[in-house]
């Protein structure tokens, strides 16, 4: 579910006869959790896929009676390198007075207070919305894993940039 935090997956269970809604379980921070399959309706039990900022996603069984959570898989960071490297998203007016979103990326260790300014990377498309509600959306979670490839920006934060990645304008 997309939110001012971000997207957040949840498993809600819906009566049709009342049109109720129960939420039976939601993605909670640190982590990216989403669903990826019901294996046993009766017991309640799920295949998510997990990812944090520094740990790449995994495959895990969740029960969600008694939130009980076992991995099925365990990989290893692909970058050890990109470790440290900071993500946080950001928030910031438009002109006009629409809120706009973007990924800011930092170099590992970077401390404005004594490393001063850094040199910046925006990367961005402009887009046209429909309203200030659908500009001012969140997308993306502050918990997942950080993915840096080399045809991507965030890449240049290993060589002190800092890089604002999907700039919304």
């Amino acid at each position: 579910g997309a939110s001012s935090e971000g997207d957040r997956p949840f498993i809600d269970r819906y009566t049709l006869s009342t049109g109720e809604a129960e939420r039976l379980w939601r993605s909670e921070a640190p982590y990216y959790e989403s669903p990826r399959a019901l294996l046993d309706p009766t017991e309640m039990t799920f295949l998510t896929q997990r990812e944090g900022v520094n740990d790449p996603a995994d495959f895990f069984v969740r029960d969600v009676d008694d939130n009980n959570l076992v991995a099925l898989t365990d990989t290893p960071h692909p970058m050890p390198h990109t470790l440290g490297i900071t993500r946080e998203l950001i928030t910031y007016e438009r002109e006009d007075g629409l809120a706009m979103s973007a990924e800011m990326y930092l170099p590992a260790g970077y401390n404005p207070e004594t490393d001063g300014p850094l040199p910046t990377i925006v990367w961005a498309y402009p887009r046209e919305y429909k309203s200030s509600a659908a500009a001012a959306q969140i997308s993306g979670s502050p918990y997942e894993f950080v993915r840096i490839s080399y045809w991507a920006p965030q890449y240049l934060a290993t060589q002190g940039y800092a890089v604002l990645d999907s700039a919304t304008m």
